[in-house]
């Protein structure tokens, strides 16, 4: 899950979490996965029940620098974090990376809600180094989280099809997501990694089958 099993381990491990109760515990669990293998915890935040770690090769501690963190609430009344985003920017060997963890709007219908959703976090969180002032100045980007996209004009039969044959490729040409990104509505200059699994269910209430509703994933960009 945390992708740190391949060989060789990753320098660096983003993880974001959404809807997190118990946030000692979650750090606990990752903890015991991480400090064998010697990673380090450089830096935390959380919006609300919205979270953000970042960890390093404990080799790679002197050459950091400049690590600072942002957050945007936009839940109830933009008080209340039950949606937002926060992040984490640092420089590593001259070179500028920015990471989101953010939970936007949920519903088919608000659409439009998670494209603001996704602008106000871009044009809200600023960071102290004038050269690298906002997200979009660093020279990557990782975004990831619960974005609450959803498949749109498809009926439930037919999506269901599709998942059982896993034509995961049909199914992403109804992605509201895939869609705002071609029409340069959100997420312009990011690429988001490539979907061979099927879309994140929860189960229906009271019952043992699965609500199917996409919700999008999305990972990184270097632009």
């Amino acid at each position: 899950l945390l992708g740190v099993d391949t060989n060789p381990h990753p320098d660096i491990v983003f993880l974001g979490l959404q809807e997190v109760v118990r946030s000692d515990e979650w750090y606990e669990a990752i903890r015991l996965v991480m400090a064998p293998l010697d990673y380090v915890l450089i830096k935390q935040r959380n919006c609300w029940a919205i979270w953000i770690y970042a960890f390093v090769k404990r080799y790679l501690l002197p050459d950091i620098n400049n690590i600072e963190s942002e957050l945007s609430a936009f839940g109830y009344a933009g008080i209340m974090g039950n949606k937002g985003a926060c992040s984490i920017r640092f420089e590593i060997c001259g070179v500028n990376m920015a990471t989101v963890s953010a939970h936007f709007t949920p519903h088919t219908e608000n659409l439009e809600d998670r494209i603001n959703d996704y602008r106000d976090v871009l044009k809200g969180q600023t960071f102290r180094d004038p050269d690298v002032n906002t997200l979009m100045d660093h020279d990557y980007v990782f975004w990831m989280g619960d974005l609450n996209f959803r498949t749109e004009g498809l009926k439930k039969d037919q999506a269901e099809r599709l998942i059982a044959s896993k034509n995961i490729k049909k199914l992403l040409e109804y992605d509201q997501l895939k869609k705002a990104m071609e029409s340069q509505l959100a997420f312009l200059d990011f690429k988001e990694g490539e979907i061979t699994f099927p879309p994140t269910f929860k189960f229906d209430k009271g019952t043992k089958n699965y609500d199917s509703r996409w919700v999008n994933l999305f990972s990184i960009s270097p632009h």
